[in-house]
């Protein structure tokens, strides 16, 4: 039993991050001839929803669509709508149950169809005069992460970090000149954080996420064997994660004491692909 639930929970997981990555959206598509339209309010946009002339199938467009939505509305009280589908010589009934209503409309559920791919038009009836339909191309699009490197909007110094196989920028900041950083897009920021070697002495500073102090941190006192900058010896590096950073955010790095520390910031966002 124990086996069977966490199996479950790693089916529940994997789905949810899976959708997650997943970006759909819904554009409308053109009618062909209609007895009437009524605007109806969607996100904040008017789209215009059509009623079939009582006697006759209304085309719908569906050229290059693979998978479609179709929504539909009364103006007259009602529990469902009846409706006949034509796709190619296929004439399908199927019932539009309402869902809610408002101070206008009563919403149906909606119908997702798959759209063979030699059909550029489908067509819908009904003889229910108080009926209005729209359908909509989905479109499914993956989420994939993409890493930015940030630029500080206020520094102290630009430096060169070196190793034996790489050149990284980093800024550096004081207690005067205190490092700030602001996000262009929501994402999730990553940094490393490093002193410029000044005796054996730790640096503690304290990081800020809109003038709100998010954490206080001691950076590493070792000595990199790997990185300096010129003959200039850096610190061992400190990775500090900030996740769920929204459009602009500011992120403040503020040095305790008088020594000069370098960071390289990173932005991972949702990039649609």
């Amino acid at each position: 039993m124990r086996l069977y639930i966490l199996t479950i929970l790693a089916v529940l997981i994997l789905t949810s991050s899976l959708s997650a990555r997943i970006h759909t959206t819904y554009r409308p598509l053109d009618v062909g001839e209609h007895w009437s339209r009524r605007g109806v309010i969607e996100d904040g946009t008017t789209r215009f929803y059509f009623r079939p002339d009582r006697f006759e199938f209304m085309e719908m467009c569906t050229a290059d669509v693979t998978e479609l939505q179709i929504r539909g509305v009364t103006t007259e009280r009602a529990t469902s709508v009846d409706a006949i589908i034509r796709v190619g010589d296929t004439d399908t009934r199927h019932t539009f149950n309402i869902v809610r209503n408002d101070d206008t409309f009563y919403y149906m559920q909606p119908l997702i169809l798959r759209i063979p791919a030699n059909i550029d038009t489908i067509s819908i009836y009904t003889r229910n005069p108080f009926a209005y339909f729209r359908h909509y191309h989905i479109r499914h699009r993956q989420m994939r992460p993409r890493l930015h490197v940030m630029e500080p909007i206020v520094y102290w110094n630009r430096h060169t970090l070196t190793s034996e196989q790489t050149n990284s920028e980093y800024f550096s900041g004081n207690s005067e000149n205190r490092l700030t950083y602001r996000a262009d897009v929501d994402g999730d920021i990553h940094f490393f954080i490093r002193s410029i070697r000044e005796g054996r002495r730790g640096v503690t500073v304290d990081i800020l996420i809109n003038d709100d102090l998010f954490q206080t941190s001691v950076l590493p006192s070792l000595t990199s064997r790997e990185f300096s900058i010129g003959e200039t010896r850096v610190t061992t590096g400190l990775r500090v994660e900030l996740p769920d950073i929204s459009a602009g955010d500011t992120i403040t790095i503020r040095p305790r004491t008088e020594h000069e520390i370098i960071t390289r910031f990173f932005l991972t966002t949702k990039q649609l692909f």
